[in-house]
This record gives C-alpha cells, structure tokens and sequence, in this order.
C-alpha cells in the first residue's frame, strides 16, 4: 500500500469518528481494524489540542462537504441497497 493511500485512509478515519460513524461502518469502508479505530479515537480525545483543532478545520472545509456527500452516497449504495444495482453515479 502506498503513502498516499494510508493517508487517504488515516484522514477518511479521523473524520468519520469526528462526524460519530458506527464503527462498523469505518471498519468495512476503509478495511481496517476495530484497533485501529480504537486507537485514532484515543488519539482524538487525548492527544493535544491542536491536532484536534486542525481536524475540526478540515472537517469544516467546503470541499470536505462534497467529499462527505461522496462517501455517504457510496455508503448507502454498498451496505443498503440490494446486490444488483445500477452502476453508481458521483
């Protein structure tokens, strides 16, 4: 796996906690495991404030909104709609 990716994914990560997914949802979105979100949430509530304060930044960024849009559209169509579908249109 490239950088790139495990940063994509770490990033996807501590938004989703931020924005309080089900963690069953982080873990099949993003293929990692329960101990790695146990883990970035520890980060969040215990690590220093700015960290946080650069997460809720991001969070509140326009383009985060289009991206959540995204993600949300993509979680409904894999995890509750039936298995034959049309294809998904972003």
């Amino acid at each position: 796996m490239t950088e790139r990716i495990r940063l994509a994914k770490r990033l996807a990560l501590v938004l989703m906690i931020v924005r309080k997914y089900e963690l069953f949802i982080i873990t099949r979105l993003l293929n990692v495991s329960n101990s790695t979100v146990y883990v970035m949430q520890q980060k969040l509530n215990f690590e220093n404030k700015a960290f946080k304060k650069g997460v809720e930044e991001l969070r509140q960024h326009q383009r985060m909104e289009i991206f959540w849009r995204k993600v949300n559209k993509i979680i409904e169509y894999n995890i509750f709609k039936p298995s034959i579908r049309p294809p998904l249109n972003l």
